[in-house]
């Protein structure tokens, strides 16, 4: 996305708050935190974050600040020195991947996991119910953006599309509320994709046992970082609903496997992934993310567990 060109940004702090403020052509366009130990960002307020804990306002309220935001949401259209030095970036980088026969991913929209990240949680959780018109108008306004990312990547060469969907789950909605607000727009994106001979990967997580019909009815490639111990979660009824039609990037779970301090409760997450779903289709990796505070030796333990399970070790 890009900014208009006549909007200007500042922050400022007042005690224990920070302020940040864009001013558009519309009007000014505000969010405010409180600076405290959890504040992980400095004195900067990013437009997406996962410290929704701490804001004070939130970036979007009312149409108001979404008549502003969409100035800050244009679909970027690269000048020829822009575009240059984005593919000189982009050659680099695919020049690196090729040496080890991987694939070059970029991101490729939020849709309601920045919704909730710009409107709270708890806010964007009654929008949908109570205007659900203010919600359409910021997921179409992200979608064009996220168009715009997908067919400049086809035309560098890139090999896969990440759309995250954290927070596009039953966690927070109806399945019915999925299919109305994000259906038709996730789909246009995935045919974008491959249009352009490139994959989606989707991120889910938990909150997903609801919706396995609307998530096998889009035509994503491969579904990344289901939590397998996830309270609820039928890994038979998963593999039934999906695997005949993508591919999971799937393993032990973050939150009940990897923060174990006995590495085999890790290694007996590696073996159910495999014994559940077998060696096809499957990418082996943490679900979601391995952190540095978590015990090293678990990371270990699955790396040999794979090699094991398949003839490596």
């Amino acid at each position: 996305r890009r900014m208009h060109k006549d909007v200007t940004v500042k922050t400022w702090k007042e005690g224990s708050l920070l302020y940040k403020q864009y001013d558009t052509p519309a009007g000014p366009l505000r969010a405010v935190v409180e600076c405290n130990a959890y504040w992980t960002h400095g004195d900067d307020i990013p437009l997406g974050t996962d410290w929704t804990a701490n804001f004070k306002k939130a970036w979007i309220e009312d149409e108001k600040d979404l008549e502003c935001m969409k100035y800050l949401f244009i679909p970027w259209e690269p000048s020829p020195d822009e575009f240059k030095s984005l593919k000189e970036n982009f050659t680099r980088i695919k020049n690196f991947a090729d040496q080890y026969r991987l694939p070059v991913s970029t991101p490729g929209g939020m849709g309601l996991t920045l919704g909730l990240q710009l409107f709270l949680p708890e806010k964007l959780c009654l929008k949908v119910i109570e205007n659900p018109a203010i919600v359409h108008e910021f997921l179409e306004m992200e979608h064009q953006c996220n168009r715009k990312v997908i067919e400049l990547a086809g035309n560098f060469g890139v090999d896969i599309i990440q759309r995250n969907g954290f927070y596009e789950t039953c966690d927070f909605y109806s399945p019915k509320m999925l299919e109305e607000f994000l259906e038709k727009r996730i789909s246009d994106e995935v045919a974008l994709t491959h249009q352009a001979g490139m994959k989606m990967m989707y991120t889910a997580h938990t909150g997903i046992m609801p919706m396995l019909d609307y998530l096998n009815r889009l035509n994503i490639d491969c579904i990344f970082g289901i939590d397998i111990a996830f309270p609820g979660v039928d890994l038979n009824k998963i593999k039934v609903k999906l695997f005949d039609k993508k591919s999971l990037f799937i393993g032990p779970s973050s939150t009940h496997h990897l923060w174990n301090p006995d590495p085999q409760v890790t290694r007996n997450a590696v073996r159910t992934v495999y014994e559940t779903f077998g060696k096809r289709g499957i990418i082996l990796g943490p679900c979601v993310s391995m952190h540095s505070i978590m015990p090293w030796e678990n990371l270990l333990a699955m790396i040999d567990e794979w090699k094991i399970i398949n003839g490596l070790s």
